[in-house]
């Protein structure tokens, strides 16, 4: 079974107790990031709730996510196209062609 650590996290001025089985420092990690991104938001939109807040910075790092996701399977599909060119130049004996 995993052992669940509980973290006392402050985001955006507000206390919580996380538990999850990641390292404390790790969940401190992601903390202190969130409350960076929705300090950021707030500050940039200062008339914004902490709802709206907690949102758009949801939004943002998904935003950043996908993208990450996107450049993951792009480098995916050329190494697996680079793999595959590789197996194409080779004989039906394996060996490889020189070129």
């Amino acid at each position: 079974m995993v052992d669940k650590k509980s973290v006392a996290v402050t985001i955006f001025g507000h206390q919580y107790l996380l538990r999850g089985p990641q390292e404390k420092e790790h969940i401190l990690q992601l903390a202190e990031e969130l409350d960076k991104q929705m300090r950021d938001i707030a500050e940039a939109s200062p008339k914004l709730s902490t709802h709206q807040v907690a949102v758009l910075a949801a939004l943002r790092i998904l935003a950043e996510l996908n993208e990450l996701k996107s450049e993951y399977a792009k480098g995916f599909q050329l190494a697996l196209f680079n793999s595959r060119s590789d197996s194409d130049a080779r004989e039906p004996d394996g060996q490889q062609i020189n070129s």
